[in-house]
């Protein structure tokens, strides 16, 4: 609600400061769900960054999603403590590498990123941890071999 209503306001009818940084508001926005306790924050997280992205792929560029976005969503489903977050945050990463494929964006997984994905998969119950382990060592292999610098504590870790 509070971004439908920022969003309204932010239209050229009222007075907001020219500077205003509405990337920072929304990715503010996205950090406090990410560490709310709530139930189904992790879902309004992903909602609010796929809205981010739906208007930047629209024309405004004031709301590209930076890669915080995506470790804040990650973050938010790995402490929701749902036995279904790997694969909520196995999709939100799938989201950022076909953004990346296509050139929609020139964010690339960092640290965080990794380390979110890995986290998850390690308290993850049941088989084919070692799989999944393997298939993200993989795709830093993929992003490093196409020229993408990947974080070496990640390598290290």
């Amino acid at each position: 609600r509070i971004l439908r209503r920022f969003a309204k306001e932010k239209a050229p009818s009222h007075n907001f400061p020219d500077d205003l940084d509405v990337g920072s508001v929304y990715h503010s926005i996205l950090r406090a769900w990410s560490s709310s306790p709530i139930e189904g924050a992790p879902e309004r997280a992903e909602e609010i960054l796929d809205n981010m992205q739906a208007r930047y792929n629209a024309g405004d560029l004031s709301l590209q999603p930076k890669i915080e976005a995506y470790n804040y969503v990650i973050r938010a489903y790995a402490n929701s403590r749902r036995s279904d977050s790997i694969n909520h945050i196995t999709r939100i990463f799938q989201k950022l590498r076909l953004l990346l494929d296509e050139k929609k964006t020139d964010e690339i997984p960092n640290t965080k990123t990794y380390l979110g994905l890995l986290n998850a998969i390690a308290n993850k119950v049941g088989r084919n941890t070692h799989e999944d382990v393997k298939h993200v060592i993989d795709q830093m292999d993929r992003l490093a071999n196409e020229g993408y610098q990947i974080p070496r504590p990640t390598y290290e870790c």
